[in-house]
C-alpha cells in the first residue's frame, strides 16, 4: 500500500489500492470520485494543480442553482463559512453550481495516504451537512435561515 501521496500519480495509486471507483484524466490532473451517499449525489474532483504545491478537492453540492436565487444562495454561503469550523463553500457563476473546497497544500515530502483520505472525507462530510439546507435555500428559503435549516437537519438524522 502507498504510503504518502505527493503526485497525481500516487493518487491514482492511492484510489487503485483502495478500491475507490473514479474517473482520471491524466492531461488534465483530475479525478473525479462519484459520491453516492444520500442526500449528496454528484462528483467528488481532485484537481491537481501543476505548477503549485496544492491539491484541490471540490464536492459539487446543488446543481442548476436558478440566477434569481444568486443573492440568497449567495447569503448562505457566506454565513455558512463565516460560522463553520471548515469553511470552502462557493459558487460557480459559470456552471450555476454551489460546492465544497478545500485547497491542501502537497509539498516535495507529500502527505501521508491516511491523511490524504481523510481530506478528501472531510470535504464530503461537511458537503453531506449542507446539501438540504442549500437546496432549500435554493427552492426558496431565505438565505439568512441556513444554520437554523443545518441545525434541524442534523437534529431530525438524530
Amino acid at each position: 500500500m502507498i504510503a504518502r501521496v505527493a503526485s497525481f500519480a500516487d493518487l491514482i495509486t492511492l484510489l487503485s489500492e483502495t478500491l475507490t471507483p473514479h474517473r482520471a484524466d491524466h492531461e488534465r490532473q483530475t479525478v473525479e470520485i462519484t459520491t453516492t451517499a444520500p442526500p449528496l449525489i454528484g462528483p467528488l474532483v481532485v484537481r491537481w494543480e501543476k505548477k503549485l504545491p496544492y491539491a484541490q478537492i471540490v464536492q459539487v453540492i446543488v446543481e442548476s442553482v436558478p440566477r434569481s436565487r444568486l443573492s440568497q444562495v449567495e447569503d448562505a454561503i457566506c454565513r455558512t463559512n463565516h460560522t463553520i469550523a471548515l469553511p470552502g463553500f462557493g459558487y460557480s457563476f459559470d456552471r450555476d453550481l454551489i460546492y465544497m473546497r478545500l485547497c491542501v497544500p502537497i509539498y516535495e515530502e507529500g502527505m501521508t495516504a491516511s491523511a490524504f483520505t481523510r481530506q478528501l472525507a472531510s470535504v464530503a462530510s461537511n458537503a453531506r451537512q449542507f446539501a438540504v439546507p442549500f437546496r432549500r435555500v435554493v427552492e426558496g428559503e431565505p438565505g439568512e435561515r441556513i444554520l437554523e435549516l443545518a441545525v434541524a437537519e442534523a437534529t431530525a438524522a438524530l
